[in-house]
């Protein structure tokens, strides 16, 4: 009977794989499809975490006819015909939890992340608080994980880790041995990390000897001083010595000064430097020069805005991924560099992309001059999903130079590349900070083609870059974008790269000016969409505002659902509790991850997650585990629950009253613990 079930449990996994891919078709009443698809996609879900949790057969089979009469009701609504179901024999091979995670929709992005999951969202974080943390557990994956595929990547985030840590030793070790496997997913990119590292060692050479040769110039300068004229001979060498010290000093900034940045340190750059330094400087040697400091220390503080996206996971088009920018906290007054950025988990769903769209941002002097982007629009039922449950329809893959705090960008500047992903709202918002207008052009491209550019323009922003450089006409924000539209492109109607091949670049092909010239010549432009100005009404931050009018409404009702299911959550704890079948140790086991460290449950994020503002809640991890331990009945056991979710519902509540509405996340959260009750 186990076997007969097994195989009708995969089967019914195969079975919802082909339908959630499979595509739907919209219906003139958005709404009460939209209503369906949530009621059907919120059962599907009980459903799975019923089949993780190792549920009853008797509870498992009750939950999959809900969820399969709610996906006939959906069906029926929207007209769409069922899919076909995969052959028994094929889906009884299929291995369950990965079919269940393949079938995961991007609506339901708020679940759990895995302890290596967790671990590549703090390390790209930018928190240099959680750093040991990290290192321990990924340490720990790469070494005890038995699938080969975890342990890779663990390794090479490792190996990513020791870099910020200034190991450098153990990431060379850690990067060759990833270059190394044939198999490791992650061995590209490795190889483009080691060209950084290789960087980072010579100019470590470089900071030491201009450390030492500052300490030696100061104590010669010094000895200098502290010799009397009465032995005139003695001081006049040591004048001389002084002098030398501090020309080796100057030639050792300028060679230090050259090669930061980009890794080159040319005979006459350097030279220049070197002779511009002496004549401003002359031999003044001063230890509390806060330029000269930062470059000795090494010390490299990147603009707020800029971050480079981080792979969390990818399932067969369903993308999950750190560091997507989600628009700016506070108005930003007009300088778009001393806004807030608000960072995302998000997670998108590439087989359900709508439209693909060649934007341009025109600015000083627009006959050479502007920005140029991807932006991509989902339809309706399929949104991208932050951690929070904040939805956009719109994404887009931006690529820049990137720039160091106090740096501007400058035509003839040297500088890296990120590769960027943002909301449509984001960058609404920094066009309306900065007064910019944007010019979109409606691509003509099929289904397939849309997806292959999505999916390309997403890979991209995942490359480690190494060492690559932001280069006016071969390697800048606009002829990258006809390097991707090539690779979805017919042979017969791709753009023209090179002129002489590897000899002569075709620099047309990186002037925004000139892009719907060529866009129109391969007719590839199905619509030139409005202009869109900037709007002072887009500026500003809603973030933490009070919900008026039909958002208060809908704020209400949201705020209600949650905190009936938090309630009968903790009435089934209680139950548990009381009955014996949940002890202190199982009811740790529901809130605590103990390799991470990391309370996983009841969290309540604040309106500006960024701020670890007053409206955000979680369970104090030493103050949780010491509690515990102090516990030695079912009625203190039953106390303790109770304070918790009413701290909990206190602050959902409170929260709930300000925007973004976050009620998607908060119910998934909680029905995540109420599936995982015994």
């Amino acid at each position: 009977m186990q076997k007969n079930y097994s195989i009708r449990l995969a089967l019914a996994f195969s079975i919802l794989f082909l339908l959630i891919f499979q595509g739907f078709a919209s219906a003139e009443n958005n709404s009460s499809i939209r209503d369906a698809y949530e009621k059907y996609l919120k059962s599907y879900n009980e459903f799975k975490n019923a089949v993780n949790a190792n549920l009853s057969e008797e509870t498992i089979v009750k939950l999959s006819e809900k969820y399969k009469e709610d996906l006939e009701n959906y069906k029926k609504i929207s007209g769409n015909a069922p899919a076909e179901p995969a052959d028994e024999q094929n889906a009884g091979a299929a291995d369950d939890s990965q079919a269940a995670r393949r079938a995961a929709d991007a609506s339901s992005s708020a679940a759990a992340a895995t302890p290596l999951e967790k671990a590549i969202i703090e390390l790209h974080s930018g928190d240099a608080s959680k750093l040991d943390s990290v290192i321990a557990t990924l340490e720990k994956i790469s070494e005890t994980s038995k699938n080969p595929g975890e342990a890779g990547r663990a390794k090479y985030e490792l190996a990513n880790a020791y870099v910020i840590k200034n190991n450098y030793g153990g990431a060379e070790k850690l990067f060759n041995a990833v270059i190394s496997d044939a198999k490791n997913p992650m061995r590209e990119n490795a190889k483009k990390a080691v060209e950084t590292l290789n960087y980072l060692k010579k100019r470590g050479d470089y900071a030491s000897a201009a450390a030492n040769a500052r300490l030696e110039a100061i104590n010669k300068k010094a000895y200098y001083q502290n010799l009397s004229w009465k032995n005139p001979f003695t001081k006049i060498f040591a004048k001389f010595s002084e002098v030398k010290s501090s020309v080796k000093y100057r030639k050792i900034m300028a060679d230090l000064k050259e090669y930061d940045g980009d890794g080159q340190k040319g005979f006459i750059s350097t030279a220049k430097t070197f002779v511009t330094d002496l004549f401003k400087k002359r031999l003044r040697i001063d230890a509390a020069d806060e330029k000269e400091n930062k470059l000795i220390a090494g010390e490299v503080i990147w603009k707020k805005r800029q971050r480079i996206a981080a792979l969390v996971d990818n399932n067969d088009g369903i993308y999950k991924i750190a560091n997507v920018r989600w628009g700016f906290t506070g108005d930003g007054g007009k300088d778009e560099d001393e806004t807030l950025p608000k960072w995302r988990t998000v997670t998108l769903n590439t087989n359900f992309v709508k439209e693909a769209y060649f934007v341009i941002k025109p600015f000083a002097p627009e006959w050479i001059a502007g920005h140029s982007f991807f932006m991509f629009e989902f339809d309706e039922a399929h949104p991208v999903v932050t951690e929070y449950g904040e939805k956009s329809y719109g994404f887009i893959m931006s690529m820049e130079a990137r720039q160091k705090l106090g740096e501007s960008y400058s035509f003839t500047g040297s500088f890296g590349v990120v590769y960027l992903l943002l909301s449509k709202e984001d960058y609404l918002q920094i066009c309306s900070i900065n007064g910019s207008r944007l010019v979109p052009y409606k691509l003509r491209l099929d289904d397939a083609q849309k997806k292959g550019l999505l999916v390309k323009s997403i890979e991209e922003s995942l490359e480690e870059r190494g060492m690559e450089r932001y280069d006016l006409f071969e390697n800048n924000c606009t002829n990258i974008l006809f390097v991707m539209l090539n690779s979805v492109l017919p042979r017969e109607n791709q753009f023209r790269e090179w002129i002489i091949k590897k000899v002569l670049y075709n620099k047309l092909l990186a002037i925004p000016k000139a892009a719907p010239k060529f866009l129109k010549k391969h007719n590839l432009i199905a619509e030139t969409m409005p202009t869109i100005y900037p709007d002072k009404n887009r500026a500003a931050d809603n973030a933490g505002k009070p919900f008026t009018g039909a958002d208060l409404e809908a704020a209400i009702k949201n705020g209600a659902e949650v905190k009936t299911i938090a309630a009968s959550v903790k009435s089934k704890l209680l139950n548990a509790v009381n009955s014996g079948a949940l002890d202190k140790n199982a009811f740790k086991n529901l809130f605590y991850d103990e390799e991470t460290d990391m309370i996983i449950a009841l969290n309540v994020p604040g309106a500006l997650p960024e701020e670890g503002d007053k409206s955000a809640f979680s369970i104090n991890e030493t103050e949780f585990v010491k509690k515990l331990n102090s516990i030695n009945s079912t009625e203190e056991l039953k106390s303790y629950t109770e304070n918790i979710f009413n701290a909990y519902i206190a602050a959902a509540d409170k929260r709930m009253q300000v925007y973004p509405d976050i009620s998607g996340y908060l119910k998934s959260d909680l029905q995540s613990i109420e599936n995982r009750i015994k």
